[in-house]
């Protein structure tokens, strides 16, 4: 499925394998530098991300896609958790207007 991805603070690796594998132009940037002016830009259908980093974190994330009415998919990539299903209604209470998916190594 081809589309355009926006990575936000994802290694390089990461990146690499999102344009193999799903035939995707993706973009990748800054926590910092997410704006309007670059979803314009961009226009993602997915925004991929980590569930933490060093400058923000995937709740921050959520709450800026719906300040900047991001209308697709956001995918956040996390370590192994305990309990994901409670980190994951979380964050779906903070998505308005797009859909998310948490990845960890217990639910792939």
């Amino acid at each position: 499925m081809a589309g355009r991805v926006l990575a936000i603070e994802c290694s390089n690796a990461i990146v690499a394998i999102m344009q193999v594998a799903r035939d995707a132009a993706v973009v990748a940037c800054h926590f910092r530098m997410l704006d309007e002016r670059l979803l314009d830009r961009v226009q993602p259908d997915l925004v991929l991300a980590p569930l933490m980093s060093c400058t923000f974190d995937a709740s921050d994330l959520a709450r800026r896609l719906a300040q900047l009415r991001f209308r697709g998919a956001l995918v956040i990539a996390a370590p192994h958790l305990p309990r994901p299903e409670l980190v994951e209604a979380e964050l779906r209470r903070l998505c308005r207007g797009f859909t998310m998916t948490l990845m960890s190594p217990a639910r792939i």
